[in-house]
């Protein structure tokens, strides 16, 4: 991840085996058998695969990231109806199109903005110092 000082963040993912890569047996039964899935950076055509096997009745968390590689069109029209709740910076918030999830918007020290059914919430935060904030956005989702 890249962050500049407004805030943005500009994502680097490397393909590595750039589209051979397959799911095992097992995680595809742990796919089908969860009832809470979060998607992030990852190839598009396992994304793909893993929309397909989410059971409908689980529950789907979006880490919304610029990556048009990992998140096509397609894939993120799909995710912006089917998450239930997505997380993302200020610059990232224009790739969610029409959705009912809840949106949470990471803003570093200045805080959270949850939007859910056309309201909006502020939520402050403890600022913290950090030398490497890579990863934070993925773990606060997860969490």
């Amino acid at each position: 991840m890249a962050y500049q000082s407004d805030g943005g963040c500009a994502c680097l993912y490397d393909p590595g085996l750039a589209g051979s890569e397959t799911l095992e047996e097992a995680q595809r039964a742990a796919i089908s058998n969860a009832s809470h899935l979060c998607i992030s950076v990852g190839p598009a055509h396992l994304t793909e695969e893993i929309l397909s096997l989410r059971n409908p009745n689980a529950l789907l968390y979006w880490a919304v990231k610029d990556d048009p590689a990992c998140f096509t069109h397609d894939v993120r029209a799909q995710l912006s109806v089917e998450a239930d709740v997505s997380f993302c910076s200020a610059s990232e918030r224009v790739l969610i199109k029409q959705t009912s999830a809840v949106i949470v918007q990471i803003r570093s020290a200045q805080g959270v903005t949850i939007e859910a059914n056309g309201q909006s919430k502020d939520l402050p935060v403890t600022e913290v110092q950090a030398t490497d904030t890579t990863g934070a956005g993925d773990t606060f989702a997860g969490g």
